[in-house]
């Protein structure tokens, strides 16, 4: 089952459509959820046929880290458990790519393709998908295989710092000629997204990265104590990241 929502419908009124959606026992926590950029019916010229092609899309979207699934149940918990905000897959009549952020039970901003796979590598919840980045000036693509993200919380000094380590593994699709090379060039590539990814979300006052959250698990004491002045904190807060990328697939020639 599918729950689309228009872009208008969720600045409108999403707190009174999760209402009625958690009373309508037709619904069931695993329904997948996404936002329409544009008018949800649109979509459904045939009902049946566009719901199934639409959590295919969502679907393979997971696997290529262009966006994510998000069931009715991360949605409700997103929204109403302390220390985060929620996010939900974007989806155009053409493509499924991007990810709308919320501040509560607003969208306040989209991040787009680029963006997305840092942000989803952030949260840890990355299946697999291809990253490009240029090599001595030649374009070459790279096979995310496994991510590994820690992430950390601290308050010093009244001001709050974000700690970010990403540890990723990518097979070579494309065979650079430098190995080296290109881990340093998709450490940089995901270094700098990450960034402007949490600038972005910062800037619009949205904790969809589930900072707060960490707070609120693993420091409760901490975070009764700053929970009122979070939102001041986590936007002036300072954001380090770390990246570790390894690249399997040498060259024959540098294997030997």
């Amino acid at each position: 089952m599918l729950l689309l929502i228009s872009m208008d419908a969720a600045e409108q009124s999403l707190e009174n459509l999760l209402e009625y959606v958690i009373n309508e026992h037709n619904f069931r926590l695993s329904t997948y959820v996404a936002v329409a950029n544009g008018e949800a019916g649109g979509f459904f010229s045939d009902e049946d046929y566009e719901s199934q092609r639409l959590v295919r899309s969502l679907s393979k979207g997971a696997n290529t880290v262009t966006t994510t699934e998000v069931m009715l149940a991360d949605l409700i918990y997103d929204v109403y458990s302390p220390g985060a905000d929620a996010f939900l897959p974007l989806v155009t009549e053409e493509e499924t790519e991007g990810i709308v952020f919320f501040r509560g039970f607003k969208p306040v901003g989209i991040l787009n393709g680029q963006l997305t796979p840092a942000f989803l590598m952030t949260k840890g919840i990355v299946r697999s998908g291809n990253m490009s980045v240029e090599v001595d000036g030649v374009p070459c693509s790279f096979k995310l295989n496994q991510n590994k993200t820690d992430r950390k919380v601290t308050v010093e000094n009244g001001r709050a710092v974000l700690d970010i380590k990403i540890k990723a593994h990518f097979r070579s699709e494309d065979r650079p000629s430098g190995i080296e090379k290109a881990e340093k060039a998709l450490e940089d590539r995901l270094t700098e997204d990450v960034l402007n990814m949490m600038a972005a979300l910062k800037e619009a006052g949205s904790d969809a990265a589930g900072f707060g959250r960490l707070l609120y698990r693993g420091q409760n004491g901490l975070w009764r104590e700053i929970e009122d002045d979070w939102p001041r904190l986590y936007a002036e807060s300072q954001v380090r990241v770390s990246v570790e990328a390894e690249v399997d697939g040498a060259p024959q020639e540098e294997k030997r």
